[in-house]
C-alpha cells in the first residue's frame, strides 16, 4: 500500500486502492499520520530505505537517454513520479530477495566475502602503518637520481609504497605465525589435477582456454569445493577459495604452474594473505566499524537487486524468428544503418539567452561568431550525431534539412544535465535501407527482448507496490522538474 502525503495526507492500508477509506476507523488522526523525514531531499520511504532527490534525478536522466534502443515515446511520457515508483519497486525487490535468502547464493556470498575482507584489511593496514613509514629528503633525491623519469612526488610515493609493503610483510608474518597456519600439502596434487580438469576438459562451451567463474560454480562437486588446502585459528582456505581467488585475476596474469603441487602451494601462500589478515582485523574489532557495515549493506543491496532482476529477465522468452520478421517489417526505419546528422551547437544557460542568440542568427550574424560570443562551450566543434546519442531530444534535429538552424531546443549537455541549445544542421546521411541480415536480425531481437523485459518489470512492479507499504511525499515530487530550464 502507498501513503501519499503533501506532506501530510491519508494513510492507505496495504492492498487497498487509493480511494477514501471504507469506514471512519480507517482514517488516522493527525498525530498518527506519517510525517516526512527532516531531510527535504527525501521523496519517498519504503521500509528502511529513503529515496533521495539526487537518486531520482540521476535515474530520470538515465532513462531519457542516450542509449541504443531507447523507447523514445515511453521515455518522453516518463514523469518524476514514475521514476520514484520504479526506485521504490527496486527497493521492494531487494527486500524480497533478502527475505528469500538470496544472500546465500554462491556468487553473492563469494563476492560479499571478498568485498568485506578487502575493506576490513584496508582498515587494518591503514591504521597499522600510521607513523611506521617515513621517507627522508635524501632518499627522495637518491631515487630521482637512480630513475630520472621520477619527479619528486612520484619518487616519494614509490618509496612510501615500498616501505609500506615491507612493514606489512613483517606484520603479516607475525600474524601468520600467531594464527598457526597449517598447509594441507597432501591435497595439493589433487587440487592440481582438478585445475587441469577445469582448464582442459570443460563441460561448458568456452571461447578461450581459461577457468571461468561459471565452471567453478557448476563443475566442482561440493566435496571438491570444501577440500581444505590450509587451516588457521579462526578459519580455513578451501579449494573453492583458491578458485575464487584465481578467477579474480585476469586470465593473462594467472599462474601457469597450477598443474603442479608446487604451483598450488605458491598460490595458496598468496591466497592466504587476505583471510589471515581478516582474522586479525576481526580480532581488533574492525568488523564493528559503522562505515564498513554501511558499505557492506549497500553492496548487499546492489547484488540482491542485480540477482532479482537477472532472475526476472531470464524468465522472459526470447523472441522467435516469426516475431523478429514481423517487427522488422513494421519498423524498418528504426534499423537504418549509418543514419546520422552533422551538427554544430551553441549551448546556453537560459531560454532568454537562447532566444537572443537565435535572433542574432536570424538577423544574419555568422553562427560561429555567435557561438564564440554567447556559448557556454565555445570550444565545441561540429560533429556527427545519431538518434541514440540524442535521447528524447533528437527529433527536431533529424527532421531538419541541411544548412538550417534549429532551436532553441533542449539537449543533453554533459553528464546528467540538460541545457538550451541552438543547432545548425550541416549535413545529413539517411543511412542505408535496412535488410534483415544477421546483424540487423540480432538488433531486432534485442529490441524486442528489451521491450518484453520492460513489460515484465512493469508487472513485477505492480505486484510489489501492492504488497509493500511505502510513502510518497507528493509536494516534494511536484517540485522536481528536471527538464524545466530557466
Amino acid at each position: 500500500g502507498v501513503v501519499l502525503t503533501a506532506c501530510v495526507l491519508l494513510a492507505i492500508p496495504s492492498g487497498r486502492a487509493a480511494e477514501a477509506p471504507a469506514a471512519p476507523t480507517e482514517t488516522k488522526t493527525l498525530a498518527d499520520k506519517p510525517q516526512p523525514p527532516a531531510d527535504p531531499n527525501t521523496l519517498a520511504v519504503i521500509g528502511e530505505y529513503q529515496i533521495s532527490r539526487d537518486e531520482v534525478v540521476r535515474r530520470y536522466m538515465e532513462l531519457i537517454g542516450p542509449y541504443d534502443g531507447l523507447d523514445v515515446e515511453r521515455a518522453r511520457a516518463l514523469t518524476v513520479r514514475d521514476v520514484v515508483l520504479e526506485l521504490v519497486a527496486e527497493k521492494a525487490m531487494t527486500l524480497d530477495a533478502r527475505k528469500a535468502g538470496a544472500l546465500n547464493d554462491e556468487m553473492i556470498r563469494t563476492a560479499m566475502t571478498d568485498f568485506r575482507g578487502r575493506r576490513l584489511v584496508n582498515l587494518l593496514i591503514g591504521d597499522y602503518i600510521q607513523g611506521k613509514v617515513s621517507v627522508t629528503e635524501e632518499e627522495v633525491q637518491a631515487a630521482m637520481k637512480a630513475n630520472p623519469r621520477l619527479d619528486e612526488t612520484a619518487a616519494r610515493v614509490t618509496l612510501q609504497s615500498a616501505k609500506s609493503r615491507q612493514v606489512m610483510d613483517m606484520y603479516y608474518q607475525q600474524v601468520y605465525e600467531r594464527v598457526k597456519v597449517k598447509k594441507i600439502t597432501e591435497n595439493f596434487p589433487k587440487a592440481a589435477r582438478i585445475h587441469m580438469r577445469l582448464l582442459l576438459q570443460p563441460k561448458i562451451e568456452r571461447a578461450m582456454q581459461f577457468v571461468m567463474v561459471r565452471q567453478v560454480q557448476e563443475e566442482l562437486t561440493q566435496a571438491e569445493k570444501d577440500m581444505v588446502l590450509a587451516t588457521f585459528e579462526g578459519g580455513k582456505f578451501t579449494l573453492l577459495d583458491m578458485f575464487n581467488a584465481l578467477t579474480n585475476i585476469a586470465p593473462p596474469r594467472r599462474p601457469e604452474d597450477l598443474n603442479t603441487p608446487e604451483g598450488i602451494e605458491q598460490f595458496v601462500d598468496q591466497g592466504l594473505r587476505l583471510p589471515v589478515l581478516v582474522v586479525e582485523a576481526e580480532a581488533k574489532g574492525y568488523d564493528k566499524n559503522p562505515e564498513l557495515l554501511t558499505q557492506i549493506k549497500q553492496q548487499e543491496d546492489m547484488r540482491l537487486l542485480g540477482k532479482a532482476k537477472m532472475d526476472m529477465y531470464q524468465a522472459v522468452a526470447e523472441p522467435n524468428d516469426g516475431q523478429i520478421d514481423a517487427y522488422f517489417a513494421a519498423h524498418k526505419d528504426e534499423f537504418r544503418l549509418g543514419e546520422k546528422v552533422k551538427i554544430d551547437q551553441i549551448w546556453l544557460d537560459t531560454r532568454a539567452a537562447a532566444d537572443a542568440a537565435r535572433t542574432h542568427i536570424d538577423a544574419g550574424k555568422d553562427f560561429e561568431q555567435v557561438k564564440q560570443r554567447d556559448s557556454i562551450n565555445k570550444d565545441s566543434k561540429p560533429f556527427d550525431t545519431y538518434r541514440s546519442a540524442e535521447g528524447i531530444f533528437g527529433e527536431p534535429i533529424f527532421a531538419a534539412d541541411p544548412n538550417t538552424v534549429v532551436g532553441p531546443i533542449k539537449g543533453l549537455f554533459s553528464g546528467n544535465s540538460v541545457k538550451w541549445r541552438i543547432v545548425k544542421v550541416l549535413d545529413k546521411d539517411a543511412g542505408d535501407p535496412p535488410t534483415l541480415d544477421d546483424q540487423t536480425r540480432n538488433r531486432v531481437k534485442w529490441k524486442l527482448w528489451a521491450d518484453r523485459r520492460l513489460r515484465a518489470f512493469d508487472r513485477v512492479k505492480a505486484d510489489l507496490l501492492s504488497r509493500y507499504d511505502y510513502t510518497l511525499y507528493e509536494d516534494r515530487l511536484a517540485a522536481i522538474r528536471p527538464l524545466d530550464l530557466p
